[in-house]
Parts: C-alpha cells; sequence; structure tokens
C-alpha cells in the first residue's frame, strides 16, 4: 500500500469515527459503525485481498453519502460559494476534473495493458509449444514494447525456430521460413540496439546473432564485451568471449577470458574445462593435470570425469580411461558419450564381447545410429557370430 496509501486509509477511518461521534441520530449509524468495525477485524486477522479491499472501500463509499446531509447541516455556513460569482475559477476546475479522468483513464488503459502483457509472457514460458511460445511473446510485445525482457526472449524463441528449420534434412528445409526468422531476428536486433541498449540482455542477444546468424565472431565479441560494461561480474560473457577467441585462433587471448570466469565463479565447470583443453594439443600432460586439480575440487562431476578418460584414451592409457569412463557412467547412467568411449576402449583392449554389449547400450541411446549398428556387426565378425 504504501506511505500514503496507508495515511490516506487511516484518515478514512478516523473520518468515519468522528462523523460518527458528531452525528445526533447515533442509533441508526450503529449498522453501518459495525461494518466498518468488523471489515478493520478482518483484514487485521487475514491477509489483505480484493474482496475486503472493495468491501472497505464500498463501505466508506455508503458512510460519505449516508452522512453528507447530516454533517453539511453540522458545519453550514452562512454564505455559500457560488460558482456563477467566479466563472474563470469554475473552468478551471472542470479543466483539473477533465485532466485527473483522462489520467486515470490513460493509467488504467497502460496498466491493462501491461497486465495482458506480463500474462501472455508468463503463458509463453509455460507453452510446451514452440510457435505457440512465439505467439504469445509477440502479444507480449505489442502489448508492451517497452520491456527488453520481452524481445530478448521474443529474438531466442525465434533463434530456436531457425535452428529448427536448419537442422532439418536439406530436402526438408524451407527458405522461405528461414529467410523470415532470420529477418525477424535481425529486426529484433536492430530495435534492442537502437532502443535498449544499456541493457545487458540486448549485447547478449546480439552476440548471439552475431555468433550463430552472421557468423562474425568478431562483432560477437565486441556485442559481449559492450554487455561486460553493464555487468562486469557475469562469468557467462567471458566464457563467451574465451569461445570466440577460441575459434579465432587466438589461444592466450581464450584462456585469459576462460580464467577471468573462474576468478569470478570458481566452480565454473564449463570455464574449468575449456581452460584445461586449451592445453590439449600443445601440452596435453597439462590439460590433465589441471583437470585432475578439478577433480579434487569437483569430484561428482560428470564431464571433467569424462574429458579425463578422453585424454587418457589418447594418451593410449587405455585402462585408466576406461576406469574414468566408468565412473563417469556411474554419475550419469544414460550419457552415450562415455559408453561409445568406453565401448571404443574394450575394443581397443580387443574385449570385443564386453565391447558389443557397450555399444549395444549406445544403440539403446541413440536408436537408428548407422555408425553403432555398423561398428556392432564389425565386432560380431570379429567374434564368430
Amino acid at each position: 500500500m504504501g506511505v500514503l496509501g496507508a495515511l490516506s486509509y487511516l484518515s478514512l477511518i478516523i473520518f468515519s469515527l468522528v462523523g460518527f461521534s458528531l452525528l445526533k441520530e447515533k442509533k441508526s449509524s450503529l449498522p453501518y459503525i459495525s461494518a466498518i468495525v468488523a471489515v478493520l477485524a478482518g483484514q487485521l486477522v487475514y491477509y489483505q485481498n480484493t474482496a475486503l479491499l472493495f468491501l472497505a472501500w464500498f463501505i466508506f463509499g455508503l458512510g460519505a453519502v449516508a452522512w453528507k446531509d447530516s454533517l453539511s447541516k453540522k458545519f453550514s455556513i452562512k454564505e455559500s460559494f457560488s460558482s456563477e460569482r467566479m466563472p474563470e475559477l469554475n473552468l478551471g476546475f472542470s479543466v483539473i476534473l477533465i485532466l485527473i479522468n483522462l489520467s486515470v483513464m490513460s493509467g488504467f488503459y497502460l496498466a491493462t495493458k501491461e497486465c495482458l502483457a506480463d500474462s501472455n509472457y508468463v503463458k509463453a514460458q509455460e507453452s510446451v509449444d514452440l510457435n505457440g511460445a512465439i505467439s504469445y511473446l509477440e502479444k507480449s510485445v505489442e502489448q508492451n514494447p517497452y520491456r527488453v525482457i520481452y524481445r530478448t526472449v521474443l529474438s531466442q524463441a525465434y533463434l530456436s525456430k531457425l535452428y529448427e528449420e536448419s537442422n532439418k534434412p536439406s530436402e526438408e528445409q524451407d527458405p522461405i521460413t528461414l529467410q523470415q526468422r532470420g529477418n525477424q531476428i535481425l529486426e529484433q536486433a536492430n530495435i534492442l540496439e537502437t532502443d535498449f541498449s544499456s541493457y545487458v540482455n540486448t549485447w547478449e542477444m546480439i552476440g548471439v546473432i552475431y555468433r550463430d546468424i552472421q557468423g562474425s565472431p568478431e562483432l560477437a565479441i565486441e556485442a559481449f564485451e559492450k554487455a561486460l560494461e553493464i555487468d562486469r561480474k557475469n562469468p557467462v560473457l567471458h566464457l563467451e568471449i574465451g569461445k570466440l577467441y577460441a575459434t579465432l585462433g587466438d589461444i592466450e587471448k581464450s584462456r585469459e577470458s576462460f580464467v577471468k570466469a573462474q576468478e569470478i565463479k570458481s566452480n565454473y565447470v564449463n570455464a574449468i574445462l575449456l581452460d584445461a583443453l586449451t592445453y590439449e594439443v600443445e601440452d596435453i600432460d597439462r590439460a590433465i593435470n589441471k583437470l585432475e586439480e578439478a577433480e579434487i575440487k569437483l569430484p561428482f562431476n560428470r564431464d571433467i570425469k569424462y574429458q579425463l578418460g578422453r585424454l587418457y584414451f589418447n594418451q593410449e592409457e587405455t585402462d585408466l580411461a576406461i576406469s574414468y569412463f566408468i565412473e563417469t557412467i556411474q554419475i550419469d547412467p544414460n550419457y552415450s558419450n562415455a559408453y561409445f568411449s568406453l565401448g571404443m576402449a574394450y575394443d581397443r583392449n580387443e574385449e570385443p564381447e564386453i565391447a558389443i554389449a557397450i555399444f549395444r547400450k549406445v544403440l539403446e541411446l541413440n536408436p537408428d545410429n548407422q555408425e553403432i549398428i555398423q561398428k556392432i556387426e564389425d565386432l560380431k565378425t570379429i567374434v564368430g557370430e
């Protein structure tokens, strides 16, 4: 309610009690006072709700109407004010009243649109259908075009739809849909950059668009760095910049960004992994050491264990790799990459029967995978099945 609201409400209560004390015929107003007391007691006992609030204001309004004549006689003055004597003042009051009414109506209209926009945004978040979510988000943006979150989430939804279409086989893709979604994303990006440049979400979204739609890592880095100027303690931004520098082949700057991300969030697994893996080509032992240090801090992390197994496998330390792949599966029994790598390790160790059983599990998790089907057939040939 706020301080002013509370004071206004309190003044109405005092006015009602004082007005009752000044009435000559108090008995006829006892039901009204009883109603006020009952409503106030209800508001003390129960959490404020719309029904109680409406009832309170309704009762106060009835009191103002019912006691108007009685109290006006009590406080009547001999010479009443006449608007005919001061027409200019009457005009001024009329203009003020019209402006107040227009302001209230405008406020009510805007508040209604904001509520509708929020309602559609919530529906979009709850929607399991991407097309339905996009429809709700478009309504939110139309009803309230000044909230950056609506536009950024709408852009993300357009982007997801674009990914969905582009991931189809080439013969099934619809070029018109691809172009339409691309244009919608760029349109939202232009609006975000023009009207919402002080928001982190704006530059994050623009960075994603430059990275994924326009294929420009340099411009994506600039966008993410602008986001960092607004939110310097965001480890995700440092991570994305590091990945982009890695794409450009600038490993030193990539590592710097990954280290900054870890300085902000010490247990940021993605930054730890990517930092360690930047050493894989030039110094694999250092990469392993960094991952083993991370494993001490995060002993039950699936990705750290899997990457350690993969690096040991590449170092031809197959038994050690197998132990890490098994630990990975114990943490996540449905991690198909770990099963596949484990099958490859047993195949290298010349244990085809075990490898076949492992690859069958991979096939359960990835039905109709032709590579796995062929691998199983090849191993069957070896064991003579």
